[in-house]
């Protein structure tokens, strides 16, 4: 019989895309995973994974096995959920648009690894409407920089603001052209104090609250 626990090794492992990924997401070594997958193989007769420079893909009987596996897991997994705790298996998230990057897609293949059952919502929005909608109980946690007056985190960190420009750029005292979000936004007035202090002359060609729009406007600057 095969055990679950090398099932779940092989979900995971395709899931991440990748075994080093998945071990972490895990708590395990590379080596200790890819001992289990390679059982896995073995009681199955068939390579599942196949390696290369590239990274891994599923062989014929990878995919083959993989929708059984998921199921299996799935069904599992809803067995051993306790009744006072079945309504507990939904999350939502708040997050502002700053947040949601390149890498968001990939934070979320994390997400589904360490919790496969879980069902996630996440709600982009400004943060306004993020603490409106996390004091009404709509969020279950909401990650954003601080507002005036809003109830004190679980969780606090502090980044230093760092300038960054083209790869060759120096400013010849010129007035800067500056791409920011609209108002209000809490990073604005920081720049600019700065930008003053130093007496750097600036002026502002685009504004928006979309942070898409400002990129756009930035890669044609």
């Amino acid at each position: 019989m095969i055990k679950r626990q090398l099932l779940r090794s092989f979900v995971s492992v395709v899931q991440c895309g990748s075994i080093n990924r998945a071990a972490i997401l895990q708590g395990k070594t590379q080596p200790a995973l890819s001992q289990q997958i390679q059982r896995l193989e073995q009681q199955l007769g068939h390579a599942l994974l196949l390696r290369s420079n590239r990274g891994i893909r599923l062989s014929t009987e990878g995919e083959a096995l993989l929708p059984y596996a998921e199921r299996i897991l799935s069904l599992t997994d809803q067995m051993s959920l306790k009744p006072a705790s079945q309504g507990k298996q939904h999350c939502s998230i708040g997050l502002v648009e700053d947040l949601v990057s390149h890498h968001f897609t990939r934070v979320l293949a994390d997400f589904a690894c360490v919790h496969p059952g879980l069902s996630l919502r996440v709600e982009v929005a400004n943060k306004q409407s993020l603490f409106a909608a996390f004091e009404r109980g709509e969020l279950d946690v909401l990650v954003s920089m601080p507002m005036t007056n809003a109830p004190a985190p679980i969780q606090e960190f502090s980044f230093p603001l760092h300038w960054f420009a083209e790869h060759g750029f120096e400013h010849q005292g010129e007035s800067l052209p500056l791409v920011m979000f609209s108002q209000p936004c809490s990073w604005r007035n920081r720049i600019l104090e700065a930008l003053n202090r130093e007496n750097i002359p600036w002026h502002i060609v685009f504004e928006s609250s979309s942070l898409a729009a400002l990129q756009a406007a930035t890669a044609v600057s």
